[in-house]
């Protein structure tokens, strides 16, 4: 037993790994896309988006269905879809294509997270926090190789070879799954919310294709049909809402939507996605203002990551005794004055008479920007789990939800900008300067949640009627 559930934590470990190094060695090859197609920035950063996007669309879907249907059976369902869409990326002949052949593979790269999450609750009931915390610090060494991993591939042998690489990793997953994990119990009825997965998933596409539309058109006609997208979107969100009020089986309880501690940290959640987002274009970043290659630029998002991951995996084992705030404002603070320092084209320096280029001292910014962020990451996935602790799979689904609605509008957005703004260093500006005010507005949010597990007045518990405060003890 000890042996079998160290290696299922390993299964979903390398899950988590290999889709993290998909979404982050894409993003390198971004340039490279653009070029390739002969298409707008804008167009092209659906390319990220659009992976995202379909991950948020159906991650409340898979939340649900592990709960209800069974862990393995979700797990490897999801796996076949990252699979196929993998390989049809790789043969896509044309920009359209590859933007919907992203959306399959990324319903099953996004929607795994709460596959994953929800194993690693289950198969360490005790120890519950730590080795959900541990289980998605693993996507933070997807994000450290996927850089380098993508730059190497697609300097050595082009963009494509970056899904041709990611298909045998993906099977043999699935291998070890089929073998490893335990069976499922019998799939117990439960009706999903297809109804309201459709009206959100049409709500968020409308928006990014109104955000699109104004940021990539011209004209007074082109802006109007912008707007109407937005309005669209915005009126099938409200009616996803409505929708979830009204049915017996909603995709997420309400409950998880407007009571404070949830709202709360689902907010900060989806501010953190968007920074995260913004992140993606370090790379592109790299490449247009100080001149690194693509190989290089992969590079760039390397410190990040492995600041990230060193400071994750400390914040998980130290999540009980900081509590969520602590970590919360201290990260979101480092994020901030990062944001900042890269707002500015760093020049070359000298301290103590050795010379420092402008390069270094970027890296060394993007470092600190991966410290902050990995200080948060734990408190932010663990701040509202065990509030409900029977419904892990939906909470996590919907955390990963707003991560990932805000990651595809923080992409969105940003490719907007750089797309107005007349020159990448403008553009890149007001981006980050963008990302320091949202993760200010996050900070603000986090005073809304629980200091920590312990904190009873914070917490709820399930009855019969829904959710209500807890006695107290």
């Amino acid at each position: 037993m000890f042996v079998s559930r160290y290696l299922v934590f390993a299964t979903v470990s390398l899950a988590l790994l290999v889709t993290a190094v998909g979404a982050t060695a894409i993003a390198v090859a971004f340039p490279e896309i653009t070029a390739y197609f002969n298409v707008s920035i804008v167009l092209a950063g659906w390319v990220l988006s659009a992976g995202i996007l379909s991950g948020v669309a159906t991650v409340p879907i898979a939340g649900k269905a592990s709960d209800a249907l069974g862990r393995k059976r979700t797990f490897m369902f999801l796996l076949v879809v990252f699979i196929v869409g993998t390989f049809l990326c790789a043969i896509a002949p044309n920009i359209y294509l590859l933007i919907l052949f992203r959306l399959v593979q990324g319903i099953g790269a996004g929607s795994i997270f709460a596959a994953c999450t929800s194993i690693a609750a289950e198969t360490f009931p005790e120890t519950r926090q730590r080795y959900v915390s541990l289980v998605i610090s693993m996507s933070l060494v997807g994000m450290l190789l996927g850089p380098s991993v993508g730059g190497w591939l697609t300097e050595s042998f082009g963009w494509r070879y970056i899904f041709w690489f990611l298909i045998p990793w993906g099977v043999l997953t699935l291998v070890a799954a089929a073998f490893l994990m335990k069976p499922d119990r019998e799939v117990q009825k439960v009706s999903l919310d297809l109804r309201g997965a459709v009206l959100f998933a049409t709500s968020l596409s409308a928006m990014m294709v109104g955000i699109t539309i104004i940021g990539d058109g011209r004209g007074k006609t082109v802006w109007l049909a912008g707007v109407g997208m937005l309005a669209l979107g915005a009126g099938l969100l409200f009616g996803y809402l409505k929708q979830e009020k009204r049915v017996t089986n909603p995709l997420v309880d309400p409950e998880v939507l407007v009571r404070r501690p949830f709202l709360a940290a689902n907010i900060f959640n989806l501010i953190y996605g968007m920074v995260g987002g913004v992140i993606t274009l370090i790379p592109l970043y790299a490449v247009t203002i100080y001149g690194m290659s693509t190989l290089q630029s992969g590079l760039a998002l390397t410190p990040r990551t492995a600041g990230a991951m060193i400071t994750s995996v400390v914040s998980s084992f130290l999540l009980v005794r900081w509590g969520y705030r602590k970590p919360l404002l201290v990260g979101s603070s480092v994020m901030i004055l990062s944001f900042l320092l890269l707002s500015l084209e760093a020049p070359r320096m000298t301290v103590m008479g050795a010379s420092i280029s402008g390069v270094t001292i970027m890296l060394i910014v993007v470092a600190a920007s991966g410290l902050g962020g990995g200080v948060t990451m734990p408190a932010a996935s663990n701040a509202c789990i065990e509030l409900w602790p029977e419904r892990v799979g939906m909470i996590a689904g919907v955390a990963s939800t707003c991560r990932n609605a805000g990651a595809a509008f923080g992409v969105a957005m940003a490719s907007v900008v750089l797309g107005m703004s007349g020159s990448f260093s403008r553009g890149f500006y007001f981006v980050f300067i963008g990302s320091a005010v949202a993760m200010a507005v996050g900070a603000i949010v986090v005073f809304a949640l629980p200091r920590s597990p312990a904190d009873i007045s914070q917490r709820v518990v399930v009855t019969e009627r829904g959710l209500k405060p807890k006695d107290p003890i």
